[in-house]
């Protein structure tokens, strides 16, 4: 799944409601031919999704109250700005613009193999994916994403301006997005960021460099395969 596909168009509250009616429709088919067990399976099924109907809030009349930002649970972050990953570290800070205002986004990736890895491409094969950095960033309801990848190859939406840096221990992403004046008063952003790391592990291990890694980071979690949840959002204040 991508980031797209997670937290902008997977499930929206028309589906949710589709969903529910065609459980509606299965049981009542089964009532209708007496068919008992029939009507067992669409019930163990529908077991299944009723916590994801209450969460999706089509229990009250197929409007997502999740979607609209309401009764939602949210994480906060306690380490950002600081170091919330051993090997990488994140800045976020708020800049006045004409139009209203950005956040600013710094993510530097410290990399012992960055001497070994090429910088000046995008590698993007299946089994290793490239090294990169993705921020999701609420603006005003709409979840807007942007992967920035290590050559500064850019994948999502239009409206962020980024910049990579490379140096003989790691990497820097800068990236900068509008945000409307409304969010930039409130002084807060919700989102987050991750950091999909391959460096020198497509190489044999002998030439590897001790230290390097392969691992997806989220905020203070690690992984070593991709996150199944990515919009789990955070706040970030800005000062």
């Amino acid at each position: 799944c991508s980031y797209h596909n997670i937290v902008e168009v997977s499930f929206p509250p028309d589906d949710v409601a589709r969903m529910k009616a065609l459980l509606q429709e299965a049981h009542e088919s089964a009532v209708a031919a007496g068919d008992e067990t029939a009507a067992q399976r669409v019930a163990w099924y529908a077991g299944g999704m009723r916590r994801f109907f209450a969460e999706a809030g089509a229990e009250r009349g197929g409007a997502s109250e999740l979607w609209a930002g309401e009764d939602r649970e949210m994480v906060l972050a306690r380490h950002v700005g600081a170091k919330p990953w051993a090997t990488t570290r994140v800045k976020v800070s708020g800049a006045e613009t004409a139009a209203g205002g950005a956040v600013v986004f710094v993510v530097r990736c410290e990399e012992p193999a960055a001497g070994a890895m090429d910088f000046s491409k995008h590698v993007d094969d299946f089994a290793w994916g490239d090294d990169s950095v993705t921020f999701v960033v609420e603006n005003d309801g709409r979840v807007v994403t942007e992967s920035v990848y290590k050559d500064g190859s850019r994948e999502g939406e239009v409206g962020f301006e980024t910049k990579v840096e490379k140096d003989a221990t790691g990497w820097t992403v800068t990236a900068k997005m509008k945000i409307s004046p409304a969010v930039f008063k409130a002084g807060k952003v919700r989102g987050n960021v991750s950091r999909w790391r391959v460096g020198d592990m497509r190489l044999p291990k002998e030439r590897r460099v001790p230290g390097s890694r392969y691992e997806y980071s989220r905020l203070s979690t690690r992984y070593t395969q991709r996150d199944v949840d990515p919009a789990a959002f955070v706040e970030f204040r800005l000062r």
